[in-house]
């Protein structure tokens, strides 16, 4: 399906696609930057009480169990994918500049917690594509959200539960 999907963003943009090695962002070694931070000194925190040392909760978690209905009633979970999908090139004269085609799943849900039994509330589950934003050379307003319609009614999207949400251009640099 990702095949289809590239050559229908290629056409579309006037991009080449390059059908790069695809891969999650997710797991991928996040750059470690040093502030040097042992030598930052806070103005201030935002603790209600400020502690000095370890707090302990077990006493105050037993009290909370032992009134018998639960604190909390409502809760969020969510999850994000990030994948790398392909790369796509662009011609500027006669030279080409290629650049990363990005794709995300996010999703998120509110459950609730009535009588110890805990249901889904709602659910709201999203996939986008990022691509950038030279993608539009003309600047045609509504461009990304027509190229969205586009993929969604490829047939193998159109027969499946996949939407894609909403394609989102991000900025680059010329140089």
């Amino acid at each position: 399906m990702s095949d289809k999907i590239m050559q229908t963003l290629a056409k579309e943009t006037g991009g080449k696609s390059y059908k790069a090695h695809k891969y999650g962002l997710d797991n991928a070694e996040i750059p470690f930057i040093d502030y040097g931070e042992d030598n930052m000194v806070w103005k201030k925190t935002f603790e209600t009480y400020p502690h000095r040392s370890y707090v302990k909760l077990e006493d105050k978690c037993k009290k909370m169990i032992s009134c018998g209905e639960p604190l909390l009633t409502y809760f969020l979970d969510g999850s994000r994918r990030v994948y790398k999908v392909d790369d796509i090139a662009y011609k500027f004269g006669k030279r080409s500049l290629i650049y990363p085609v990005i794709a995300g799943q996010i999703g998120v849900a509110c459950c609730k917690r009535t009588n110890k039994i805990v249901k889904l509330e709602e659910l709201k589950n999203e996939i986008v594509i990022s691509l950038p934003g030279i993608a539009n050379a003309d600047g045609k307003p509504g461009f990304f959200e027509a190229i969205a319609k586009k993929l969604n009614n490829i047939s193998e999207f159109r027969h499946s539960n996949i939407k894609i949400s909403s394609v989102i251009p991000y900025k680059v640099s010329k140089k």
